[in-house]
């Protein structure tokens, strides 16, 4: 059976900020400056007056991708030095966020919808968001949806895809984490999972969609195709309704042509560009951004490539993601988001159960990835050794400044920004090093 090529992209979100470490709402200067530069980047505004947004085009070839992503990347660190600005490339801001919503239409559309307090939220955390394009000819760019006659074969491909991807989100996020403070106070390891979602296992009352949790939840698993488009549709159905009772449409709402799959938040969607997105992980440093592509990359490849049958059990809960007869186990869904998602938001590596859940998927990763590419995997694997993810550095770093980790002060909150603005120079560095075949420890 010849070997399947797909494409995959790839988003990335950064806060701009002042030569003091303070948020800066000079957006988009950066952004209208920066655009005459791009060559293979699309930089897109977001929520906040204070975030940029940065849109690889898909590709299959990684090193392609990110050769041309980080070059694309020196001409907004430039726009940025030559403006006395700098990026915060971490999920959350540790401080006090003053970042300005952006004032149109559609923000206060949702705002309508949401509160004010919780559309807030938005403009106040910043992901990575990975896509991975759907089974060939499956999809209609033409109706922004699935074609009405998918072949059984694919169908399953699809579904299976779609439940690894929220089988992943626990695993993925931890390695991710890098927003221990919201609004100068600690929450979590992760706390941009817990005001962002909605899920009440986080009792976060002004989370971004705590009214409406089926909006931005973890995904539960699907049965089959049939399953997955119920949700889908029930989901617009839900949002359509929500639009109308403020006197809007779907039509005047949506950002292009609207389509169905446009009403969903979630960790993981079928999105209207015809890929599978996994959008849970916060933002951070670019060596971890690609070796977290070459991870969703290398595992949604094996799946389809192998025809691998998603299996939710309870081996899955003890054995995560062990493959056995053409059949990968995942665990059930009420463990995963109950036990390994709460426990990862709040707890990350110092969770047993989180980290054997990690050091499962790292094992069978590198069993899957090939030799000449697993230097991507270096600084994921050293997390491992190490037990420290960057949330757990930011913790040390305050602890070592103010003696508790509770809370983060201004200053301290200035002192970590403006270091972590020189590091992403760096960060940039070694990231096209490891892109172009070199493995870190060679660096360090």
């Amino acid at each position: 059976m010849p070997k399947i090529s797909r494409m995959f992209g790839v988003e990335t979100e950064f806060f701009l900020t002042d030569e003091e470490g303070n948020i800066s709402n000079k957006a988009d200067m950066i952004l209208k400056e920066a655009r005459k530069r791009m060559k293979n980047t699309d930089l897109t505004e977001e929520a906040g007056q204070s975030m940029i947004e940065a849109v690889t085009f898909a590709h299959i070839s990684s090193r392609e991708i990110y050769s041309k992503f980080l070059e694309d990347m020196e001409s907004i660190l430039y726009e940025t030095e030559a403006n006395d600005l700098g990026l915060y490339f971490y999920g959350t801001y540790p401080g006090i966020n003053t970042t300005k919503a952006r004032e149109n239409q559609r923000y206060e559309t949702i705002t309508k919808i949401f509160g004010k307090n919780q559309v807030d939220v938005a403009g106040k955390c910043i992901g990575f968001h990975f896509h991975y394009s759907l089974p060939r000819n499956s999809f209609s760019d033409r109706i922004k949806f699935f074609y009405p006659d998918i072949k059984e074969k694919k169908q399953k491909t699809i579904v299976n895809m779609y439940n690894l991807y929220t089988a992943l989100d626990p695993a993925i996020t931890s390695f991710m984490q890098s927003s221990p403070y919201f609004e100068g106070k600690y929450c979590g390891k992760d706390s941009r999972m817990m005001v962002y979602r909605g899920d009440k296992i986080f009792n976060h009352q002004n989370a971004r969609f705590s009214e409406y949790p089926d909006l931005g939840e973890l995904n539960v698993y699907e049965e089959d195709y049939s399953s997955l488009l119920k949700s889908i549709k029930d989901r617009y159905k839900l949002w359509k309704e929500l639009l109308e009772n403020v006197d809007e449409s779907i039509n005047t709402f949506a950002k292009k042509n609207p389509s169905v799959l446009d009403s969903s938040w979630k960790p993981v969607k079928v999105s209207s560009h015809g890929t599978l997105e996994s959008r849970g992980c916060d933002m951070n440093s670019f060596h971890n951004v690609i070796g977290m592509s070459s991870i969703i990359f290398s595992i949604s490849k094996f799946l389809q490539n192998n025809t691998i049958k998603v299996v939710p059990s309870k081996i899955g809960n003890e054995e995560s993601f062990k493959l056995e007869d053409k059949r990968l186990y995942i665990p059930e869904i009420s463990y995963l988001k109950n036990v390994l998602q709460k426990e990862a938001a709040h707890f990350g590596f110092d969770s047993k159960n989180v980290y054997k859940y990690c050091k499962n998927l790292e094992s069978f990763v590198r069993k899957i990835v090939p030799l000449r590419k697993r230097n991507t995997l270096y600084n994921i694997s050293k997390m491992l050794h190490e037990k420290k993810t960057v949330s757990d550095k930011l913790i040390d770093f305050v602890k070592k400044e103010e003696g508790d980790a509770h809370t983060i002060s201004e200053e301290t909150t200035q002192k970590f920004v403006i270091e972590s603005a020189k590091q992403i120079y760096k960060d940039t560095i070694i990231a096209k090093k490891i892109v172009g075949g070199v493995t870190p420890y060679e660096i360090y």
